[in-house]
């Protein structure tokens, strides 16, 4: 049976619709106390009591946080699966919702949060049982050592046994990292005790308590006839080894658990970026598996020899490109492109060097018309010469073109990925040019030291 449609979607009389209602949203618009807000989510403009969030530079109104944000928060706090909380590939943290979420939740959630920070290896989890509802107050998170037998609360927990109410099991992740001998887990949210030896509930009589060691292994289970590789992968951390399927996309997974993260290839199950060169040809596909005629391969890529990640030479000898016929086409077409970005760098820059020598040979004439008893900035305040102010102008303009340069470079190392040592290995034409205007750039602050150019 499936559910019943969602109620329609309603505002609070508050958050008005700019274009339903001229008269009420020109009345919200004047008033001071309501601030406009683009949501970004139900692409209307609202007018609201309070600021609007913004996330990763997009506008979210109140309503739209309520109904989009809070149950994603709801979500990541019972399933890790869902954690941490994303706007598309930023994450969101949990501080910047805490009105919507309510302190109570916020405090639950850090809780859960440095849950999930435990590696899998490390975790335990908590199998007492008790009456739903009836799992403490959450005051603290204490290690209680073996004489410590008196435990203000046990008519909490109740055998498994015991059906007469509603039960629960705890199931709290305990962190078994740094415990000293005689340490048991307590857990801060059913105030029970877990064996650090068999990693097992204990009941308040513990004395008696026998137990064997548990060592962790990760079996997997029996998957009827599944496939590693093909239909399940693990994870390649031997501290973590959770199992992960494939629904759709492209082989390059990412282990779920949050203190693990580790990106690997799901065909062979070793570690894998999705940018590296795992996926090569003679490797494993990135689309489809190895049998499927519909495989597919990362094109050769092309391969600098013997240049560092920073475009260093590293054999001191000169590098060469090794390229298939296929990349032919796009080598030539980036070769153009990066030709076209040089020649614009210089001829800006050329442009810049011819404005600032005009104005250095105009400003070194005035500076001697104006005598030894007035400088050239007393001359500007005064306005001694009304040819300075030509030259003010000259010099603004030499900065917007001094700064359109410096633009064209950085666009330039931006477009190709480069740092200014690989522009002298990749770009020799554009870094020979940025020198030769950096070399003019010197010339004139050594003349501006000498009191030629005004600073």
């Amino acid at each position: 049976m499936s559910p019943p449609p969602p109620p329609p979607r309603t505002r609070d009389r508050e958050l008005t619709r700019v274009g339903t209602d001229a008269v009420a949203a020109a009345s919200l618009s004047e008033n001071p106390d309501t601030i406009p807000c683009a949501c970004t989510i139900c692409c209307e403009t609202v007018h609201q009591a309070t600021a609007p969030h913004i996330i990763d530079d997009a506008e979210i109104c109140d309503l739209c946080v309520k109904e989009n944000i809070v149950p994603l928060f709801q979500a990541a706090i019972n399933n890790e699966q869902e954690y941490p909380v994303t706007w598309g590939s930023v994450i969101i943290p949990a501080t910047h919702f805490w009105a919507e979420l309510g302190r109570g939740f916020g405090r639950a959630y850090e809780r859960r949060e440095v849950e999930y920070a435990i590696p899998l290896a490390e975790r335990v989890v908590c199998g007492h049982v008790f009456r739903k509802g009836r799992e403490g107050n959450f005051k603290g998170s204490v290690l209680v050592g073996t004489t410590a037998l008196a435990i203000a609360w046990p008519h909490r927990h109740l055998t498994p046994e015991c059906v007469e109410a509603e039960l629960e099991v705890c199931g709290s992740i305990l962190d078994k990292r740094g415990l000293i001998p005689g340490q048991q887990f307590f857990c801060h949210r059913c105030r029970g005790l877990t064996c650090r030896v068999c990693e097992r509930p204990m009941s308040f009589d513990y004395a008696e308590h026998v137990c064997e060691r548990r060592v962790f292994e990760f079996e997997a289970p029996d998957r009827d006839g599944l496939v590693q590789g093909k239909h399940f992968q693990l994870c390649p951390v031997a501290s973590c080894r959770h199992p992960v399927a494939l629904g759709d996309g492209c082989n390059t997974v990412t282990c779920p658990v949050a203190a693990c993260r580790t990106s690997f290839c799901f065909i062979c199950g070793q570690q894998a970026d999705h940018d590296g060169d795992h996926w090569a040809s003679g490797r494993c596909p990135r689309w489809n598996q190895p049998d499927n005629p519909r495989a597919q391969f990362d094109p050769p890529r092309l391969v600098v020899q013997g240049v560092g990640p920073n475009g260093s030479n590293l054999h001191g000898g000169h590098s060469w490109l090794r390229h298939g016929p296929a990349e032919e086409l796009e080598l030539q077409f980036n070769k153009r492109l990066r030709m076209n970005m040089v020649a614009e760098f210089c001829s800006r820059a050329e442009k810049v060097f011819r404005r600032e020598t005009q104005a250095l040979l105009h400003i070194k004439e005035l500076i001697k018309a104006t005598g030894d008893g007035l400088s050239l900035i007393e001359a500007v305040r005064y306005d001694a010469n009304p040819e300075l102010h030509v030259c003010q102008k000259l010099k603004r303009e030499i900065d917007v073109e001094r700064k359109k340069v410096d633009e064209a470079l950085v666009g330039i190392c931006a477009q190709e990925g480069w740092s200014r040592r690989s522009l002298e290995i990749n770009l020799p034409m554009c870094w020979a040019g940025f020198m030769w205007f950096s070399g003019q750039r010197a010339w004139l602050l050594e003349a501006r030291g000498v009191g030629w150019v005004p600073e």
